[in-house]
Order: C-alpha cells, then sequence, then structure tokens
C-alpha cells in the first residue's frame, strides 16, 4: 500500500520504510511489512516521518506504482484509506493462477 501510494518509488523501499518503523496502521506502529490491512484501515506515515526526503521527492514527482481503485489517498496528510478488498483486475502482476495452484497441489 505504501508504494501504490506513491510514498516510495518501489516495492523494496516501500517494505523498507516499513521495517524501519515509519508506518502506522490505525494509530499504531507497524514494522512488519506483510502486515494484513483489513477493509477501513488507515495506513499513515509516523509523525516524525511525513517529511523524510524520499516521502516528499516521491509525492512531489507522482511516482509509485499506481494507485488502484480500492485505495484512498490523502498526499498531504501522508493517509491511506483502504474502502474495499481487491478484485482480481486490481491486482497488475501477471499471475498464472493455475500454476499456482498446480505447484501447491504435489
Amino acid at each position: 500500500m505504501v508504494a501504490r501510494a506513491g510514498f516510495a518509488p518501489t516495492i523494496p523501499s516501500a517494505r523498507q520504510l516499513v521495517a524501519h518503523g515509519h508506518v502506522t496502521v490505525n494509530g499504531s506502529r507497524v514494522d512488519i511489512p506483510s502486515f494484513i490491512v483489513s477493509v477501513g484501515d488507515i495506513v499513515s506515515l509516523m509523525e516524525s516521518s511525513r517529511d523524510l526526503k524520499v516521502v516528499v521527492e516521491n509525492i512531489a514527482q507522482g511516482r509509485g506504482i499506481g494507485v488502484p481503485s480500492f485505495l484512498d489517498i490523502d498526499p498531504k496528510a501522508r493517509k491511506i484509506f483502504m474502502k474495499a478488498l481487491p478484485a482480481r483486475e486490481d491486482i497488475t502482476l501477471e499471475v498464472q493462477e493455475r500454476m499456482v495452484v498446480e505447484f501447491y497441489s504435489k
């Protein structure tokens, strides 16, 4: 979510922001990049991290990997609101579900 919101240019850099403790979910600090977010949760940057150089540059340049329709972004407040679960059409990665099922069925 942090990368899609444009707070970080890539997924690895977004994971690093989370792992270094710059992100909160519903006001609680989170440092696990794979944290599962539910519908209605608010993801935001820590007060002390809102003006990090990487965040400010990415928001100003409009970088990121694209904001999907199931997220509401407030770049000035550095907040992300998850308004719905993602549909298959919202996932831009090319995944062959059949291959995943075959791999795990062995």
